[in-house]
């Protein structure tokens, strides 16, 4: 196993950690019917690929994975190079992004804040 990430951020924060894998090991449940969350970023070295592996018996075990998306990066599979997005770039560009058809030309940011707050004097009359 290896793992990057932990390093102190002063005021007693560390910087949270992710944890891989290696040379094809796996964490197999207890021979049991169970539920497992794994809380972190735990990964393997092989893309794809779950770090969890069935039980030998016939036992219904239910994982959940709790990760931190603060370590993503996504890379672009084109251009001169990678782009990282930024989730307030998208934010952005959703609430900006022109709502065209039945609806007069306007931003869907707007036509979603015009619908809650209809929704909202609605809810008041009742």
């Amino acid at each position: 196993m290896s793992t990057i990430g932990g390093g102190p951020l002063g005021g007693g924060q560390f910087v949270g950690a992710t944890y891989f894998l290696e040379n094809g090991c796996r964490i197999r449940p207890p021979e049991e019917s169970s539920t497992i969350n794994f809380q972190g970023n735990l990964y393997t070295r092989e893309a794809g690929e779950s770090p969890v592996i069935p039980t030998i018996g016939a036992w219904n075990s239910k994982i959940t994975f709790t990760r931190s998306t603060l370590v993503f990066k996504v890379e672009s599979g084109g251009g001169s190079g990678s782009v990282v997005i930024n989730p307030n770039e998208i934010a952005q560009a959703v609430w900006q992004w022109s709502v065209t058809g039945s609806l007069p030309a306007d931003t869907f940011g707007d036509h979603v804040y015009r619908k809650l707050l209809t929704l909202a004097q609605y809810m008041a009359t009742k």
